[in-house]
Parts: structure tokens; sequence; C-alpha cells
């Protein structure tokens, strides 16, 4: 049914609150997929940082293993 005969058979209030009504239920459904798809990007850029950071911290940790072994001899020798 188009507008005219909407118009026709019910009245132009009634056809405006039902033209405007389906006009706000089609914007609506768009920002929500809209809102979806940046949520979906949004969360695999979190992943790949997450990834990010687990390997960073594994490096830190190896790094801070061998300055410590490294302080440690430093240690060992100023005492002898």
């Amino acid at each position: 049914m188009n507008f005219i005969e909407l118009l026709q058979n019910v009245g132009f209030p009634i056809a405006c609150v039902a033209v405007l009504g389906y006009y706000i239920a089609k914007v609506q459904n768009e920002n929500r997929q809209d809102t979806k798809e940046r949520e979906e990007r949004l969360l695999g850029h979190l992943e790949e940082l997450s990834q990010t950071n687990r390997a960073l911290l594994e490096t830190n940790a190896v790094l801070a293993k061998d300055i410590n072994t490294k302080l440690d001899q430093i240690v060992a020798n100023i005492k002898a």
C-alpha cells in the first residue's frame, strides 16, 4: 500500500504516524547493524592487541631473567 492509498483510507494524521513509525524502525535497524559491525571490528582489534601484549609480556620476562642473571654475575664478581 502506498502513502496516497493509506492517506485516503485512514486520514492524514494516522497516515503520517504510520509512515514516521516505519521510518524510525528502518533507521533504528540500520543503526543497530552499523553498531554491530563496529563492535565486531573493535573486538577484532582488541584481540590483535591482546596477542601483541602477550608476546611483549613473554619477551619482557625473558629480558628481565637475562638482566637478573647478568646482575647476579656482576655482584658475584664485586664480592670476589
